[in-house]
């Protein structure tokens, strides 16, 4: 079977909460949130209102790959934290999340397409259906198709307006690359987030995993 790639292309307006739909099951999931600031800083998480359980924990890549033990991390037991499970890539290279602090390269100063995070989502039954009657404007509903054997994978891109580029996944069984363009930031470049979902063939993980680059450090920009 050949696998089927779309592109598509909206026009948020800056601090609207984009939300992605799946439908599944004759119904809708939300999997994921996203929001751009008018400085430019970028908000995201996964799309959950009822989260029980957070870990959280670090890793270091192997030639430019990494691995994730699915019984690793240290559980989060802060209530106030697992109520405003987010994470923030500040325009000025700060990433905020779970109550830690880490760097990458400011927003404001990239100059080629990077890779922002990316996220491992758990099965779709795990995640809130919303009516169609409380679908949003701002909603980008997709038609993806779920399938067992394969799990669902998402990397979110930023890249300056003019150096955008359409990532293709060669091991992906469907892909759709959604672009969303940002501009009049405030003290920062127009931007467009790239948002890469994936079906790789694998078994599906037991919780939803969001992964990210950064350093301890303040990074030089």
């Amino acid at each position: 079977m050949v696998p089927q790639v779309e592109n598509l292309f909206f026009e948020p307006d800056l601090d609207d909460r984009i939300r992605v739909l799946i439908e599944y099951k004759q119904t809708l999931k939300a999997i994921f949130w996203l929001m751009v600031s008018k400085d430019g800083s970028i908000y995201l998480g996964p799309r959950k209102r009822r989260i029980i359980n957070i870990k959280k924990g670090s890793t270091q890549s192997i030639n430019g790959r990494i691995s994730v033990d699915y019984c690793d991390g240290t559980e989060i037991s802060n209530n106030e934290l697992l109520k405003s499970a987010k994470i923030s890539f500040h325009a000025s290279g700060i990433i905020n999340s779970l109550g830690d602090r880490t760097f990458r390269r400011s927003l404001r100063s990239i100059q080629e397409q990077e890779l922002l995070c990316s996220l491992l989502f758990q099965k779709l039954d795990c995640f809130d259906s919303i009516p169609i009657n409380k679908v949003k404007n701002r909603d980008i509903c997709l038609l993806f198709p779920i399938l067992e054997e394969c799990i669902l994978f998402m990397n979110v891109f930023v890249a300056p307006a003019a150096k955008v580029n359409l990532n293709y996944s060669k091991s992906s069984q469907d892909q759709v690359n959604i672009l969303l363009p940002y501009k009049e930031l405030e003290g920062s470049q127009d931007i467009t987030v790239q948002l890469c979902l994936t079906a790789e063939k694998g078994p599906w993980p037991p919780s939803t995993y969001l992964i990210y680059p950064g350093d301890s450090r303040p990074m030089q920009n």
